[in-house]
């Protein structure tokens, strides 16, 4: 087969899911001192097997970064990290979006924002197979005395499996491979 049918196909079938991916918004919040501060989304018409989620969380801020902990509780009650007191006193100050495919999780040098790992494990591995449906929490934690902060908002995206048709478009995409004599 050729190289570039080749990468075009693997990128049709990466790519289907983030087409047909549902998106949930969730309200921003204060960070207050010493407190546990939330938000929530109410998710209909989800998928009743989950098959990857993002988190994105809006204009993170806050006056002394190590004194957070955040996580996503899911509507059946599962539970895992996105990070937990990281290792700086510095002020985050951006667009943090967590995501299995990420490559490391939230560190001492990431004040600006970016792409993460959860601290607690994988989504798939947390949230695989269960159903989307429900009550999804978004807890920014402060656990220590004289600063706070706040986010703009945060998302929740519902990631499908590749359907049926990228699969089967990659199949023909091999099956039609034809050799020259």
């Amino acid at each position: 087969m050729n190289t570039k049918k080749l990468a075009f196909a693997l990128a049709l079938v990466a790519s289907a899911g983030l087409a047909n991916a549902q998106t949930f918004s969730g309200s921003g919040f204060a960070i207050r001192d010493l407190s546990a501060n939330s938000s929530t989304i109410s998710v209909s018409g989800g998928p009743v097997s989950i098959p990857g989620i993002e988190v994105t969380i809006f204009a993170l801020t806050h006056t002394w970064f190590g004194d957070l902990t955040c996580y996503l509780t899911a509507p059946n009650g599962d539970v895992i990290n996105l990070f937990v007191r990281p290792p700086t006193g510095n002020r985050p100050n951006g667009t943090y979006i967590f995501s299995d495919s990420a490559s490391a999780p939230v560190s001492r040098a990431d004040l600006s924002g970016g792409t993460f790992l959860p601290v607690g494990g994988t989504f798939a591995g947390t949230f695989g197979g269960d159903d989307s449906n429900g009550i999804w929490r978004l807890n920014i934690d402060d656990l220590a005395g004289g600063d706070v902060g706040s986010i703009q908002g945060w998302q929740l995206t519902i990631i499908p499996a590749p359907g049926a048709a990228a699969v089967m478009g990659l199949g023909g995409l091999i099956i039609g491979r034809r050799r020259r004599a």
